[in-house]
């Protein structure tokens, strides 16, 4: 595996480099304001530079997409290369001997699951002294978890096992049935949750990889805002079953051809698993082309509304 100090100074730099941007379109924005005596002229020299620096983002994420390129390597079967941005698609198996999980609403076979137990009340999220009336209603988290066990997605170029838990991209699904409402609550009953206000240990997500670290199930289950039994609450969930076609973007190691999360300090990059084959997965980053395609309309627009009002 390739030594990470470089990298980790790599992006370091880029951060810098976002930074002195930012500098620069501040102070770029500072000079125009005072030009025209504008007494707000800190505050709007500030909003803009942060407007601007988002719009150069937007424009990077338009023309440039380390996901879009690692699937064009998935798709082109070629050999993924150590340290790299990768994408893994085929099938996902686990490799346990006992098998799959049980997802704990549904009750299907899964490689990977996540729940949520909410429901919106007229009263504030948050540990029990800090709760308040509100006239608004507000989403409110019960319980939430997530689990998974060692698997691995069988490519065109070979098994590609996943380290860690990535985020599931995949849409959720409500279940309001008798059954699924007794499922959850046995499971419920069965489980020992952590504190979710509580200091939380190391994300399972694994940033970074443990060398020589053997597979091990990864699970998860936090405890927000209780209530005395399930009645009201909306049980939803996600599913990544045995056998399923999946999308997978991490870091990739050669050593023992996995995927795994990048180190927070290499940047922004999601370890992510989607649902659905290469064309699939395509359509999800043009869809996200089309959505930052927009944002970044909004932010020039909204940059030249407050230029030309104050010219």
């Amino acid at each position: 595996m390739k030594n990470w100090k470089h990298e980790r100074s790599r992006h370091s730099a880029g951060k810098w480099l976002w930074l002195a941007l930012l500098l620069v379109f501040c102070v770029g924005w500072y000079v125009f304001f005072t030009s025209r005596a504008r007494h707000e002229a800190v505050f709007f020299s500030l909003l803009c530079g942060s407007l601007s620096l988002a719009t150069i983002w937007a424009i990077r994420g338009l023309f440039y997409s380390e996901n879009e390129e690692a699937l064009d390597h998935a798709v082109q079967k070629r050999e993924p290369v150590d340290g790299k941005w990768t994408a893994a698609v085929g099938t996902i198996q686990p490799l346990t001997p006992q098998g799959a999980l049980t997802a704990p609403f549904s009750g299907q076979a899964a490689v990977a699951y996540q729940y949520w137990i909410t429901r919106f009340e007229r009263r504030t999220a948050g540990p029990e002294p800090s709760r308040r009336y509100s006239r608004n209603r507000h989403l409110i988290t019960a319980y939430t978890g997530r689990a998974m066990v060692p698997c691995e997605i069988r490519t065109a170029s070979g098994g590609v096992r996943i380290q860690g838990m990535p985020v599931l991209q995949a849409p959720r699904s409500t279940l309001s049935d008798d059954a699924s409402r007794d499922r959850a609550q046995a499971y419920i009953n069965s489980t020992v949750f952590e504190d979710a206000f509580l200091r939380q240990k190391a994300d399972s997500t694994a940033e970074g990889r443990k060398g020589g670290s053997a597979p091990v199930t990864v699970r998860e289950d936090k405890r927000e805002n209780p209530g005395p039994n399930l009645d009201g609450w909306m049980l939803d969930e996600v599913v990544v079953r045995p056998g399923e076609t999946v999308c997978a973007y991490g870091l990739y190691s050669a050593a023992d051809r996995s995927l795994f999360a990048p180190p927070r300090e290499t940047g922004g990059r999601l370890f992510a698993l989607l649902p659905g084959d290469a064309a699939a997965a395509k359509a999800a980053l043009r869809a996200q082309r089309t959505f930052l395609g927009i944002v970044l309309a909004v932010l020039v627009g909204f940059q030249l509304l407050i230029a030309w009002r104050a010219w």
